[in-house]
């Protein structure tokens, strides 16, 4: 795992913060009206174009090094909407250091002195263990929280030029997005429940069930023993907030962002598939069917956001479905290949 200094990341961010506020005082200098953010000299001079382009290159070299790189509210900064971007700089700054304390706790427990006894040496690697997977937890909390604010940010400099844009975002705001999975017009909508039923159906289909949840008597979960029963309501409770800024931070990025702007620079189709390539190429870690599997959700989801009237409630809900129900059916079907799972007594 890669470990970044919290300083020199800061020292890099505030480079691309000026960057990003020289750019907006450039664009300003060329025209009086609002069109300042979307200059007619040259595409690269937009800032919604640059701002994306910056956040493209953070969040690749963010995959590279398997670390979550903060975008620390420097777009909000930019903008002088001061307490947005504390608000996101505090959380973001927040988890990446609850994150490094999870790795360095996990480090000293690691069992690395075999003259250790049995017990003390699986105590050790328990803990050790449950560590990582908290440091899994609040690494991928602080990867997404990221997402939705460079997605918040990128609104409001999309927002600063209403009255030329191609596309207007059809939605209550940010954080009513991310609650958009509960709502009843996205729940009982067939757009939204016929891929989630056939993502379910597919995944119990391919899923490996050699080793059910039904065969065992108890599983370590993180650091403690739970029935099966329990041991799948504490897996389904942790992934509803995960997943919730799962979904949020993944469409808020790559659909609300990345497709907005090149539907802006350039035309819808264009910005479909762009976006939907790397969304694919996201996934670049999981291996070359995942990277087809979310290429193929990435057009559906973009071509439904389009569709929409550029409101991202639906696309959010299904991708929030689709994986809490498609994680709690692998967790079913084979638990042993759960993050969370340290051991698992099995009926005899």
């Amino acid at each position: 795992m890669a470990r970044i200094s919290i300083r020199a990341y800061i020292s890099f961010m505030k480079k691309i913060f000026l960057s990003l506020v020289v750019t907006i005082q450039f664009s300003s200098a060329q025209s009086a009206n609002d069109s300042i953010y979307h200059t007619d000299f040259k595409k690269e001079q937009s800032v919604p174009f640059f701002y994306i382009k910056t956040g493209v290159f953070i969040k690749s070299f963010s995959m590279l090094a398997n670390y979550p790189l903060p975008f620390f509210g420097i777009g909000h900064f930019a903008q002088k909407d001061w307490i947005t971007g504390t608000a996101f700089f505090v959380s973001e700054a927040g988890l990446y250091e609850i994150t490094s304390k999870f790795h360095e706790e996990a480090d000293k427990a690691s069992f690395n002195n075999y003259d250790n006894p049995t017990d003390r040496l699986y105590r050790n690697t328990k803990t050790s263990f449950a560590n990582n997977s908290y440091a899994f937890i609040t690494q991928g909390v602080a990867s997404y929280i990221s997402m939705i604010d460079f997605y918040s940010a990128y609104r409001g400099l999309h927002n600063k030029t209403s009255s030329i844009n191609k596309v207007t975002f059809n939605d209550d705001g940010v954080f009513s997005l991310v609650l958009s999975p509960f709502k009843p017009k996205y729940l009982f909508n067939p757009w939204v429940f016929v891929p989630v039923l056939s993502g379910a159906a597919l995944e119990y289909y391919f899923s490996n069930g050699s080793k059910p949840l039904s065969s065992a008597q108890n599983i370590m979960l993180f650091d403690k023993y739970y029935s099966p029963n329990n041991a799948a309501a504490t897996f389904g409770a942790v992934n509803v907030p995960r997943y919730l800024l799962v979904a949020s931070g993944e469409e808020m990025f790559f659909r609300g962002a990345i497709q907005t702007e090149l539907t802006e620079q350039y035309n819808p189709s264009i910005a479909i598939g762009t976006s939907s390539v790397l969304f694919g190429l996201y996934h670049f870690k999981d291996g070359p069917q995942k990277i087809l599997s979310a290429t193929i959700a990435g057009i559906y989801f973009s071509y439904r956001y389009k569709n929409n009237g550029y409101d991202l409630g639906e696309t959010i809900a299904t991708h929030f479905w689709v994986d809490w129900i498609n994680n709690l059916i692998e967790f079913y079907r084979n638990p042993r290949e759960s993050n969370f799972v340290f051991g698992i007594n099995w009926k005899f």
